[in-house]
């Protein structure tokens, strides 16, 4: 994993850990990680970490078959790098994915014989943020889905 990736990876724990959410796992297979965390309240979640640099890319891809099936206990954790200021993090429900907006959130679906190139895409740009905000740590925390 490259440096970069590390230190995102490491800021996600860190502020799992201010919110007093453990985690339990950390799980890496072919470029793809998953955090195992676990809520003050017992509850157990998956997180499917992505980060995205600004500097070059506006979106991120999620291939269905890294990320499987969308449910409430599955979530993606999103680092937003930007040259010169500190990382965000967002917490998206998987299910918001499942229903794509085709806004912010998009969901490309390929012929069957391709079928394994369908992914997920979350855009990032100017007119998007106001609904990608919805989705920060700080506001994500304090909903009772993660919270308990």
């Amino acid at each position: 994993m490259e440096n970069q990736t590390e230190n995102s990876l490491e800021f996600v724990k860190i502020a799992l850990k201010s919110a007093n959410i453990a985690v339990l796992e950390t799980e890496q297979d072919d470029g793809v990680v998953v955090l195992q965390i676990k809520t003050e309240g017992g509850n157990k979640h998956s997180l499917f970490f992505q980060e995205l640099d600004l500097q070059s890319n506006r979106s991120v891809k999620i291939l269905k078959t890294d990320l499987g099936e969308p449910n409430s206990n599955l979530w993606i954790a999103l680092v937003l790098l930007m040259k010169g200021l500190e990382p965000i993090l967002y917490l998206i429900p998987s299910v918001q994915l499942a229903e794509p907006d085709d806004f912010v959130f998009i969901e490309n679906n390929q012929n069957p014989r391709l079928a394994h190139f369908s992914n997920y895409e979350i855009k990032v740009f100017k007119n998007g943020m106001s609904k990608l905000n919805e989705f920060r740590f700080e506001n994500m925390i304090k909903r009772p889905r993660l919270k308990c």
